[in-house]
């Protein structure tokens, strides 16, 4: 009488195969979870910022202002920033001033003596 051998249900690849589907079927709901999550989070905040927009409407024309302000410094800043920079440019590079100069005995002033005073 030839003995019973038990055949598995599955095969090992198959059993592979489902299991790295189920993995990546729950790893597919943790990332369509947390992309829900965040789109609720961003949603009640932006809820959040319009009631309190509605309360408190000065806030918003401060932070305007204040965006102007900074924007005018900015501005500000970097022109002058260009002018000094271009002044010192040519300053440096434009000595023709130096080449009128005349040097005469006149011109020289003798040295200051140190007075002492007792």
């Amino acid at each position: 009488m030839p003995e019973a051998t038990e055949t598995p249900l599955l095969s090992n690849k198959a059993t592979i195969g489902i299991s790295l589907g189920l993995l990546f079927l729950a790893a597919l709901i943790v990332f369509v979870g947390i992309i829900v999550l965040h789109a609720r989070a961003a949603y009640k905040l932006e809820q959040i910022r319009q009631a309190s927009a509605q309360l408190n409407p000065s806030m918003s024309s401060i932070q305007d202002r204040t965006n102007q302000d900074l924007e005018a410094g900015l501005i500000q800043y970097y022109s002058t920033r260009d002018t000094a920079l271009k002044t010192a440019r040519n300053s440096v590079f434009d000595r023709s001033d130096l080449l009128d100069v005349d040097i005469t005995e006149a011109s020289v002033q003798p040295p200051l003596k140190a007075v002492s005073v007792k």
